[in-house]
């Protein structure tokens, strides 16, 4: 197909538009709809062929933002965009007129004219291009999560949901190179085509993150030397926080062997040292300490999931801002997260809770606002050296 083909064949262009899943609704400068796909108005409940010349993709239902806030005419995503010229996305729920309910992912993106002569771009805002997804589905999955599913069923639908996903994510990678391969070079249309293919890469990332958790899940149980993992992990450690964070290894030579996958042990302290280098962001010290313990029935009572015998203990303790009680609760649910949207996917300490849990261990933390947090990791003692273990009862820490 040549670069000019939808030149000659508007219909065709017509066509690729209708068939996008995702709804798609075009602005013009001043935020009036000007044209929209099937998709979009029935996601929005608009008449058939869109609500030509509408200000406001919400006006006619009621919308309201994750945090239950209300969706103000100004937060809209397309507003945003057009006040600042700078991409903006937002999750919407959604109540229609029918009394359904839905979310929506609202993503816009700037518009901006350019000149034909040359293809040279002025740089003007001309409107902005808002791409709406059903995230109704997601959302449950997520809720039922949260709320029901257990963290260690999680690995068997994170395959399902990637498995389903990833045929979705080849629809629109392959229709937005369609688009994008139909238009000159120079058409602000292709550049929006090109953003759509972004963003459909992106999510496949997302995806291999899905597939990679579920498969973390199924390692056997091997032997695994704490120590030495932490000494050969210590300079790829030492670049991952960067220059502002100091890295502090105090390991007691008794505690060494314990039953786990080397390379998932890995990844369990690659994913706790990430998440204290996101939580001093202004620096500090990140402390790394293995001792014996030995757990007994006391503390098992105290702490569901923990098991009585000898165990090595791990502790990772950064000085971050510390967190809420409600934030621990949820530490390890798969999906949660405090970081800003499209800047974590909730998945780092849910996989470090299944890797622990997949080994006969017990993973806790303790943190309030202003001190830090400690996670502290209990893996089972293959063999302990000349030392001593302590006893670990329930008012212990670290």
């Amino acid at each position: 197909m040549n670069g000019h083909a939808c030149d000659d064949d508007p219909e065709f262009v017509a066509e690729l538009f209708e068939l996008l899943e995702e709804g798609v609704v075009l602005h013009d400068s001043n935020g009036r709809v000007r044209a929209c796909n099937a998709a979009a108005a029935r996601m929005l409940a608009w008449p058939a062929f869109g609500d030509q010349g509408a200000h406001s993709l919400f006006a006619e239902i009621e919308a309201t933002l994750e945090s239950g806030e209300p969706l103000t005419r100004e937060d809209e995503p397309t507003r945003r965009v057009l006040a600042t010229g700078v991409a903006h996305e937002a999750r919407v729920r959604v109540r229609r007129a029918d009394g359904e309910t839905a979310w929506l992912l609202v993503k816009s993106v700037p518009l901006r004219r350019a000149r034909r002569e040359g293809g040279v771009r002025s740089g003007a805002l001309g409107g902005a291009l808002t791409v709406l997804r059903d995230m109704t589905e997601h959302m449950l999955v997520e809720e039922r999560v949260r709320g029901q599913l257990p963290a260690d069923s999680f690995s068997e639908l994170a395959g399902s949901i990637a498995h389903d996903f990833s045929h979705f994510l080849t629809v629109i990678v392959g229709y937005s190179d369609l688009i994008a391969v139909s238009l000159p070079p120079t058409d602000p249309v292709r550049e929006q085509a090109e953003h759509i293919r972004a963003a459909a890469t992106g999510a496949a990332r997302l995806t291999g993150e899905l597939v990679d958790f579920a498969r973390r899940q199924r390692h056997s149980a091997n032997e695994a030397d704490v120590s030495r993992t932490l000494q050969e992990m210590q300079p790829m450690l030492a670049r991952l926080l960067g220059p502002r964070i100091r890295l502090s290894l105090d390991l007691d030579p008794s505690a060494t062997v314990v039953r786990a996958d080397p390379i998932q042990l890995e990844r369990a302290i690659f994913n706790l040292a990430l998440n204290a280098r996101d939580a001093m962001r202004a620096g500090g010290s990140l402390r790394v300490v293995t001792h014996a313990v030995t757990i007994d029935e006391e503390f098992v009572r105290t702490h569901p999931g923990a098991q009585p015998g000898a165990f090595v203990r791990l502790v990772v303790a950064d000085e971050g801002a510390g967190m809420t009680e409600e934030t621990r609760r949820r530490l390890f649910e798969p999906f949660f997260t405090t970081k800003p949207p499209g800047q974590g996917t909730g998945l780092g300490l849910a996989t470090v809770w299944g890797i622990v849990k997949q080994f006969g261990g017990y993973i806790d933390v303790d943190s309030a606002p202003g001190r830090g947090a400690e996670f502290r990791i209990d893996l089972p003692a293959v063999s302990l050296g000349s030392g001593e273990a302590s006893s670990v009862r329930p008012a212990e820490k670290g």
